[in-house]
């Protein structure tokens, strides 16, 4: 688990310039620590301590980086068993969380 800096904290894409930006959206709304990725990032959503990121090259060759939340990768989703790539230009990502308790 790596540490949110607020509970009003949001993440936000920045494709143009490859960055995630941590925002406080708290009154008034203030930039925080930026990540850098290296390639194009869209989508984002926060799930269990991961930033789950979907990124692409304009056009094409496009993945889901699972990231801690400094920015390091955990695991690249982006081809399948065979080694042929599932996505193409991936915009935007959902990510549903489920939890077992027993």
């Amino acid at each position: 688990m790596w540490p949110w800096p607020e509970n009003s904290d949001v993440v936000v894409t920045l494709p143009h310039v490859k960055k995630l930006v941590y925002v406080d959206v708290a009154t008034p709304p203030r930039t925080g620590r930026t990540i850098d990725v290296n390639r194009k990032c869209y989508g984002v959503a926060v799930v269990g301590g991961d930033i789950y990121v979907s990124v692409h090259d304009d056009p094409g060759d496009g993945a889901v980086l699972v990231m801690d939340g400094v920015g390091n990768v955990k695991r690249m989703i982006g081809v399948d068993d065979r080694g042929r790539g599932i996505f193409q230009n991936p915009y935007y990502i959902a990510v549903i969380a489920q939890v077992l308790c027993m």
